[in-house]
């Protein structure tokens, strides 16, 4: 299971949504006034089966648990995921938090260097390289 599915399984989306307005019980569903905009009868439902949300007025958006919080605090996909991880109690592994600075810098150039090494050796080596070698001049040539 991935991170990602991890904490949305342990995330309850009326719990989350119910923070940001007042959820009101109809049948299996949950209803609400949007916080999205302005109305005057609910137009918002929450479907836990489905963890899942709609905006049946104004909006006419849905989504998730991660696209809810997203566009109520106006934040990306990373910051949302590491708030609801924390939140649910999930550890994110490290090749989801961010590098900083030189060591991420450093990683990069190391991985571009290979690249480059890789496909300079294919251009020299490979019957593909010499057919698109071929079709250059001479002088221009790369050794």
């Amino acid at each position: 299971m991935s991170v990602i599915d991890e904490v949305k399984q342990r995330t309850d989306i009326v719990e989350v949504i119910g923070q940001y307005t007042t959820l009101t019980k109809a049948g299996r569903t949950f209803r609400a006034l949007c916080p999205f905009h302005s109305e005057k009868h609910a137009s918002f439902f929450v479907y836990p089966e489905q963890q899942s949300w709609h905006c049946f007025g104004a909006c006419n958006i849905g989504g998730d648990v991660f696209s809810f919080v997203m566009k109520k605090q106006d934040i990306d996909f990373a910051e949302t995921l590491r708030l609801l991880a924390q939140r649910a109690g999930v550890t994110i592994p490290s090749k989801f938090e961010k590098d900083t600075g030189k060591d991420e810098k450093e990683r990069l150039y190391q991985i571009n260097e290979a690249a480059s090494q890789y496909f300079h050796n294919l251009l020299l080596n490979s019957p593909a390289g010499e057919k698109a070698t071929k079709t250059i001049p001479a002088e221009e040539k790369l050794q």
